[in-house]
């Protein structure tokens, strides 16, 4: 494995804030992911260190004065690949935001087509697909 390309990035949190991150790249990458308290990185909050071509991280920040700080490694396994192309999001929204939403849905099912029938009776008799 040969240490590729990392980006330092400082989200913000004026608000206590629920922070998503989701990385993927190339079927024969990895990536890692590091969220730091401040950029002394005395402090890790949370780490993804997952093997894989994708890695997703969510948590939750206090607001504070000093920006944190989030590092993403890519690690590049199939040197000889040309042309190696990486996906990177970042999603921040209040907590008071998400939290009615974990409760109920938005916007919640109103037709009978998206909501499954209280029981489901398979014919054993038939083939299905």
């Amino acid at each position: 494995v040969v240490a590729g390309a990392h980006a330092t990035g400082a989200p913000a949190a004026a608000n206590a804030s629920l922070v998503r991150a989701f990385a993927s790249a190339t079927a024969r990458d990895d990536i890692d992911l590091f969220f730091w308290y401040d950029n002394t990185r005395a402090r890790l909050l949370r780490a993804s260190t997952e093997t894989g071509a994708a890695e997703s991280a969510v948590l939750e920040l206090a607001p504070k004065a000093t920006p944190y700080v989030l590092e993403v490694h890519f690690y590049s396994v199939d040197t000889a690949q040309p042309c190696r192309k990486f996906h990177f999001e970042l999603a921040a929204r209040p907590v008071t935001d998400v939290l009615p939403e974990l409760l109920c849905p938005v916007p919640l099912p109103n037709d009978a087509a998206q909501v499954p029938p209280p029981r489901v009776l398979i014919d054993g008799d038939k083939e299905v697909g």
